[in-house]
């Protein structure tokens, strides 16, 4: 990433109650990157986004866990579960064939990629969750059926709901989004 301001590092502070009923903090992390290729255009291209998996609850009803752990694993929970992530889409020029892509990519380890459509337009998506979405720096397209787009810049929010759409980065830098996920019952 060529931007110097753009985000490289995120740290989580977890909190919890103790037995004792005191407020403390659980713990103060460096969450590591995941670089997460994404397809494109007909599936020939791809770009390699980065995510932050900050926390996430395990599917069915959230409750507190003792001892507070992070679930890990794909992005997208399944009904009741949750994941709080930070990411980065770079801009669509950013784009390279799929044969040519960088040692450095960790390939789908989220099952983001599995989301995407084969057919059409690759970067099209759908997932089974309802998802809050700010955006922390740059802008972004979000692109739904027969071509709707609505330009999101820093500080706009998103609320989507289990909506087919498409991200597009027109810009030249990055677009920077904290995102809460939760996971729904059935699909559309």
């Amino acid at each position: 990433m060529e931007n110097a301001d753009v985000i490289r590092k995120v740290k989580a502070v977890v909190t919890e109650v103790d037995d004792a009923g005191i407020s403390r903090f659980r713990s103060t992390d460096l969450i590591e990157p995941a670089f997460v290729r994404t397809p494109v255009g007909d599936g020939s291209k791809e770009r390699t986004g980065i995510s932050w998996q900050v926390w996430g609850t395990s599917d069915g009803v959230p409750v507190f866990q003792d001892p507070a752990e992070p679930v890990a694993g794909t992005n997208f929970p399944g009904s009741g579960g949750t994941r709080f992530s930070v990411f980065s889409i770079p801009p669509d020029s950013s784009v390279t064939d799929v044969v040519d892509r960088p040692d450095e990519s960790s390939g789908d380890a989220l099952g983001v990629a599995a989301t995407h459509e084969t057919a059409g337009d690759a970067a099209f998506h759908t997932s089974n969750t309802i998802d809050y979405i700010f955006v922390v720096d740059g802008e972004i397209e979000l692109e739904l059926d027969g071509g709707r787009r609505e330009l999101l810049t820093r500080g706009d929010c998103l609320v989507q709901r289990g909506t087919r759409h498409a991200w597009r980065n027109v810009s030249t830098a990055p677009a920077v989004m904290a995102c809460v996920i939760v996971g729904v019952e059935g699909g559309r």
